[in-house]
Order: structure tokens, then C-alpha cells, then sequence
């Protein structure tokens, strides 16, 4: 809860459900999606907690998309590698804002981060296929 809040900005996070989902959807790990409202809005967001590989361990990132599936944030919530924790700034991770759909592609839609190649590859192809789960389970009606 409080990851989700300091990353809206927010002290009124109201949840609605819990979602886990396995690997039928996923190239690698589950993830746990968390829809809520919050500052008082109707509309419903979706809080999003995976895990994605870097170069020798996992990293645990969070992901905020607003109801129109829209990225309007991205964490990363704990970096265990000595190499490539680059990613974990707030400058870089922006390039993710504002994305919905389609592929993003590592050195055109993201930028290259020098010592950090394979954590940066890991995480834009992680939010490639969350961006892609989501867009499954919302066709499914599962959301």
C-alpha cells in the first residue's frame, strides 16, 4: 500500500480487489494486480507487483496503469544485483509513462543505461509482456 501511495503522491488509496496470476499468461513469473480508486475519483486504476531477472537475480518492480491501461508509473521496488540498479531511477523509468501498447524497444523507445545492458533489456521486455497480459485479461473480462 504505501509503495502504491508514494508513487501517486497520494494518503487515500481505496482497494477493490486482489488479482494473482500464474504463468498461463506470463513468459516468466506471476504477478499480483491490485485494482483501487483513489483522492476520492471513480475511476479504477490497476496497481501491478512482478518480478523481472537482471543479469545474476530478480528485481522487484511496480507498475501503475490508469483505467484507459496507460502507464502512469513505474518503481522499482528493490534491486538485489551489485551491477545495472541504474534502472531503479526515476528519470529513466519515466520513458515507460504513457505507454498502453505495442512493443517498446530497447535503444528506440528506451535508452541504453552503460553497465546496465542486460537489467535494462530485462525490464523493458518485462513491461512488454505485462503491457500484453494485461491486455489479455481485459479481453477476457478477468480484470
Amino acid at each position: 500500500v504505501s509503495h502504491i501511495k508514494k508513487s501517486l503522491k497520494t494518503k487515500q488509496v481505496d482497494f477493490l480487489k486482489e488479482i494473482e496470476v500464474a504463468d498461463e499468461f506470463l513468459s516468466e513469473n506471476a504477478m499480483v494486480i491490485y485494482s483501487f480508486k483513489y483522492d476520492n475519483s471513480t475511476e479504477i486504476n490497476y496497481a501491478i507487483f512482478k518480478e523481472a531477472k537482471g543479469r545474476h537475480n530478480k528485481f522487484d518492480y511496480l507498475v501503475i496503469l490508469n483505467s484507459d491501461e496507460i502507464i502512469i508509473n513505474t518503481r522499482i521496488l528493490r534491486y538485489r544485483s551489485e551491477h545495472g540498479g541504474e534502472i531503479a531511477s526515476k528519470k529513466w523509468l519515466k520513458q515507460f509513462n504513457d505507454y498502453s501498447s505495442g512493443a517498446l524497444k530497447y535503444g528506440t523507445d528506451i535508452s541504453a543505461i552503460s553497465g546496465a545492458t542486460i537489467s535494462v533489456r530485462s525490464m523493458t521486455k518485462a513491461m512488454n509482456d505485462l503491457l500484453l497480459a494485461i491486455n489479455i485479461l481485459i479481453q477476457n473480462d478477468q480484470l
